[in-house]
C-alpha cells in the first residue's frame, strides 16, 4: 500500500496534472465501446424506421467520445457541446446524464482547468434541465451529481495509477542509471589499478630485463636485478590490492600516487633514478614545497610523471635524455615531461592502448585543466596545466 508521502509525492507532481492520452487497452476497450454504441444507435433507427434527431446527435457522441482516443481536449469540448445542444434544444436530460457518465474520461486525461469547467457545465446543465421543460424532473439533478461525482473519482483514480507508474518508471531508470554509474565507476578503479600499478611494474621488469644482457659488469647487473626485484615486488602488492579492490569494493587500496614516496618531489627523484638506471640523462625542475600544491593537482601530477616515464621506457627506451618539469605560477600550474630520442619521434613496437593518457585527460579535465601529449622534432612531450585556484 502506497504511503502518504508516495501520495503526496504523486499529488505534487507535473505528471499527475499534465493532459495525457489513453493507455493503448483503454484506447481500443474505448473505441469498440464507442463502436458498439453508433452500432446500436443505427439498429434502433433501422427498427423504428425512421432517422430522427436525437439518432443523429447520439451518432456525433459517439464520434465525440471515440475522439477521447486520440485528443482529449477536442473531444471533451466537442461532447460538452452536444450535450448542451441536447438538453437547450431538444429539452433531454440525457444530455445531462451523459456528460456525467463521460465525466471520468475528462478528468482522466484532459488538464485540471479544463476538468474544472466541465464539471460545472455539468451541474449547470443538470440544473437547468432540472428546473425546465425537460425529460428530468424531480430528485434527476441529483442522480445525475452522484452519476458525475463517481465517475469523476474513477477517472481521477486512473490518472494517479498511470502518473504513479510513470514515477515509478522513472524512479526505477534513476536507480538502474545511478548503479550503471557505479559499475562503470568500480570497472574504471579496477582499471586504473590495473594501468597505473601492475601494467607500471611489468613495463620495469620487462625493461630491465632486456637490457640485463646488455650489462658488462657485476655491478650493473646487480642494479638491474635488485630493480627487477622491486618491481616485481610492487606488481605483486598491486595484484592483492587489485584482488582486495575486487572483493571489498569500499576497502581502502594503495594510492598509485604514492609508489614512490610521499609528494610529487620525492616520486619525481625515483622516477628520475630509474631513467637514470637505464642509461637516460634526465634532468628535473621540481621546486614544490609541501602544501604548495592542492592535493589534488599534486596527486594527478604524479599520476602523469608516472605514465610518462613509463611510455618512454615501453617506447623509447633509446632515449638519449629525459627532463622534467614543474612551474608554479600564480593561478595554475604546469607540468611537463620532455624526452630526447636519437632520431626523433620512434616507437619501440610494444604496444599500446592509449587509455593511460585517456584517462589522465578525463581526470585532468574534469579538475578544468588540459593536456598534450605529442610528438616533437625530437621526441614526445606530455604537458599538462591544472587551475591553483578552483581546487584549493
Amino acid at each position: 500500500m502506497m504511503g502518504r508521502r508516495g501520495f503526496s509525492a504523486v499529488m505534487r507532481s507535473g505528471k499527475m496534472w499534465r493532459t495525457r492520452r489513453l493507455r493503448p487497452v483503454a484506447r481500443v476497450a474505448l473505441l469498440i465501446a464507442a463502436a458498439v454504441l453508433a452500432l446500436v444507435t443505427v439498429g434502433f433507427a433501422i427498427s423504428a424506421g425512421e432517422f430522427v434527431l436525437g439518432d443523429f446527435t447520439m451518432l456525433l457522441l459517439s464520434g465525440g467520445i471515440a475522439a477521447f482516443a486520440w485528443q482529449p481536449a477536442a473531444a471533451a469540448f466537442s461532447v460538452l457541446a452536444i450535450c448542451t445542444f441536447e438538453v437547450f434544444y431538444r429539452a433531454s436530460g440525457s444530455g445531462a446524464l451523459n456528460l456525467a457518465m463521460l465525466m471520468g474520461l475528462v478528468a482522466a486525461t484532459c488538464s485540471p482547468w479544463l476538468v474544472a469547467g466541465y464539471a460545472l457545465a455539468t451541474v449547470g446543465l443538470a440544473w437547468y434541465a432540472s428546473v425546465g421543460d425537460s425529460t428530468l424532473h424531480d430528485n434527476g439533478a441529483l442522480g445525475v451529481a452522484g452519476a458525475a461525482l463517481v465517475s469523476l473519482l474513477i477517472g481521477f483514480a486512473s490518472r494517479f495509477a498511470a502518473a504513479r507508474e510513470e514515477l515509478l518508471d522513472a524512479e526505477r531508470r534513476r536507480t538502474v542509471a545511478v548503479l550503471d554509474r557505479m559499475a562503470h565507476d568500480e570497472r574504471e578503479r579496477i582499471a586504473d589499478e590495473l594501468h597505473d600499478g601492475i601494467a607500471h611494474d611489468l613495463t620495469l621488469v620487462l625493461f630491465q630485463a632486456r637490457a640485463l644482457p646488455r650489462f658488462t659488469t657485476e655491478k650493473d647487473r646487480d642494479i638491474s636485478y635488485a630493480a627487477i626485484e622491486r618491481s616485481a615486488q610492487r606488481a605483486h602488492g598491486s595484484i592483492r590490492a587489485l584482488l582486495a579492490l575486487i572483493r571489498e569494493p569500499g576497502e581502502l587500496r594503495a594510492d598509485s600516487a604514492a609508489r614512490y614516496g610521499v609528494g610529487l618531489p620525492a616520486n619525481v627523484t625515483a622516477l628520475a633514478e630509474l631513467l637514470e638506471g637505464a642509461g637516460i640523462e634526465i634532468k628535473t625542475s621540481v621546486d614544490a614545497k609541501p602544501g604548495s600544491l592542492p592535493s589534488e593537482v599534486e596527486h594527478e601530477f604524479v599520476r602523469l610523471a608516472i605514465e610518462a616515464v613509463t611510455n618512454i621506457l615501453k617506447h623509447a627506451p633509446t632515449s638519449i635524455s629525459v627532463s622534467i618539469d614543474l612551474a608554479v605560477r600564480k593561478t595554475e600550474a604546469e607540468f611537463t615531461v620532455l624526452n630526447v630520442t636519437p632520431h626523433g619521434p620512434s616507437n619501440s613496437g610494444a604496444p599500446s592502448s592509449g587509455q593511460g593518457l585517456e584517462r589522465a585527460r578525463q581526470r585532468i579535465e574534469k579538475l578544468g585543466g588540459r593536456i598534450t601529449a605529442k610528438p616533437t622534432a625530437t621526441g614526445w612531450v606530455t604537458n599538462a596545466t591544472l587551475p591553483l585556484a578552483d581546487v584549493r
